[in-house]
């Protein structure tokens, strides 16, 4: 079962993100399993387009990164530079308002 997830594990998986007064849930489903985080709004940092650790279809690809506490978020590998320019523009400006400045 191991070996399935490493293989197949991001085909088969699914993330929900929840961004609200109370900060950030993520749910993470796939292969029998599920996984919740979440870190307080006090807690969330810069959301930024940086370069992937992976490659999609071969090449060079970038995606979202949302630091959250002592980690950074990977979200969005595989989405086009406008999809993730369309979801760093909604959280920046989802995080501005929650936080009221």
């Amino acid at each position: 079962l191991a070996m399935a997830r490493s293989a197949f594990g991001s085909a088969l998986t699914s993330r929900e993100l929840v961004l609200d007064k109370d900060g950030l849930r993520i749910r993470t489903r796939g292969l029998g399993m599920e996984k919740s985080e979440s870190w307080p709004l006090a807690d969330l940092g810069d959301v930024k387009i940086q370069p992937s650790k992976f490659q999609v279809q071969g090449s060079s690809a970038n995606e979202l990164v949302l630091e959250a506490g002592t980690r950074k978020l990977p979200i969005g590998a595989g989405l086009s530079e406008r999809e993730l320019q369309y979801l760093e523009n909604k959280l920046q400006d989802t995080l501005w308002r929650l936080r009221g400045t």
